[in-house]
């Protein structure tokens, strides 16, 4: 897939953050449910990225979900997005990306510079990825 097609995926923050925006009252019953399908969503992410396996990048990508998984950030959508630029380089995992980040828009919906930076830093990670 082509550069702008990578970029698109970070469009699901900004869907995410709708949903969150336009269904108040359900957000807080469905908390769990959005940490469980963005839980899953990148299990998925992960199982792709293990079942393509090429080179090192499926190696460094194993090492930083098991990083993100076993230490806890006070925001860990900002580590987790420039990952995932980098590997969206590597890997065709844009939908599955753009899947994630709909709950992770929606779970940070009252942080919203918490967005902004996310989505600008996966943006810089995919120019990053995508020169080397």
């Amino acid at each position: 897939m082509g550069p702008l097609t990578h970029g698109l995926a970070v469009l699901g923050l900004l869907a995410g953050y709708i949903v969150a925006k336009l269904a108040k009252s359900e957000l807080k019953l469905g908390e769990k449910y959005f940490i469980l399908l963005q839980n899953l969503l990148a299990a998925g992410i992960l199982g792709t990225i293990i079942w393509n396996y090429n080179h090192w990048a499926s190696a460094l990508a194993i090492l930083f979900f098991l990083i993100l998984w076993k230490f806890s950030f006070k925001h860990q959508i900002i580590p987790m997005s420039v990952v995932l630029g980098v590997l969206s380089t590597y890997f065709s995992i844009d939908v599955l990306i753009f899947l994630y980040f709909i709950p992770t828009g929606t779970l940070y919906q009252e942080n919203w510079k918490t967005l902004l930076l996310s989505a600008a830093l996966y943006l810089i990670a995919l120019a990053i990825g995508t020169i080397f």
